[in-house]
This record gives C-alpha cells, sequence and structure tokens, in this order.
C-alpha cells in the first residue's frame, strides 16, 4: 500500500528523507487498519506519526524561512491545519472504534492531503529554491 513515488522528491534531501519517511508511516498505518490491528496497537503509531510530523513542518519551516520563502505564511497555515487533522484523527481513536469511514476519510484527509502537498505545494518550494539558486541547503 505504499504510495511513495520519486515524482514527490524536492531536491532537499533533508525534506526528501522525512516526506518518505511520513509517506511510509501513513500507509502502515493504513494497512493496519485494514488488518484489523487493535487500536492499542495503532494508537501509539498514529501518536509517533503526529510527532514526526511536527519535527518534519518545523524543520521544513525553518528551510522556508532560511531562502525568505514569499508564500511562507500560507504554507505554514496549511502545516497548521493539517497537524490540527492528525490531532483529531488521534481523539477519535481515543474514544472509537475504527470504522470504515474512519479510514476513508484519514486516506482522504491524511494521506491524499499529503501526496497533493508534497507534490504541488512544497513542488513550489524546491522551484523556488532552484531559480533563487538557494544551494546552500
Amino acid at each position: 500500500m505504499a504510495f511513495w513515488d520519486d515524482d514527490l522528491l524536492i531536491s532537499v534531501e533533508e525534506v526528501d528523507n522525512q516526506h518518505r519517511d511520513l509517506c511510509n508511516m501513513a500507509s502502515e498505518l493504513l494497512s493496519s487498519f485494514a488488518e484489523g490491528k487493535t487500536d492499542d496497537k495503532i494508537e501509539p503509531a498514529l501518536i509517533y506519526f503526529e510527532n514526526y510530523i511536527k519535527e518534519h513542518f518545523d524543520a521544513e519551516e525553518k528551510i522556508l524561512e532560511k531562502v525568505n520563502f514569499p508564500y511562507y505564511e500560507q504554507h505554514k497555515e496549511e502545516h497548521d491545519k493539517f497537524k490540527l487533522q492528525i490531532q483529531k484523527f488521534r481523539e477519535i481513536l481515543e474514544r472509537e472504534e475504527i470504522t470504515e469511514n474512519f479510514v476513508k476519510e484519514f486516506n482522504l484527509k491524511i494521506v491524499d492531503w499529503l501526496i497533493f502537498h508534497v507534490r504541488e505545494m512544497d513542488g513550489l518550494v524546491a522551484k523556488f529554491i532552484k531559480e533563487e539558486n538557494k544551494d546552500s541547503l
């Protein structure tokens, strides 16, 4: 169920490695849902994913600031919305069993968003860095 593809690379090694890790983690979570693993096995993985997201966004935002990315605020706002979405899924999981709807929503709001964000929004960052010759990363 892995959805990483090298067309998601943005040519910033640290960020590319983190994106690959995030895609793999999201894929593993979806597999766990599909296999019917118990909530006590999934919840720690979701918490780890949530914490890793925060670390990744912090690192990425530092890079955006370093290169003076002109759409920094909009990019950060998208990160903040995503962090809230992950938190909501964790809170739902704390109260309820995993349902088919939960899995569909996770796939739509987490996996699809992540792929779109990396490909489109982070792709703009990569293009900016390349055009501005900000090779010091």
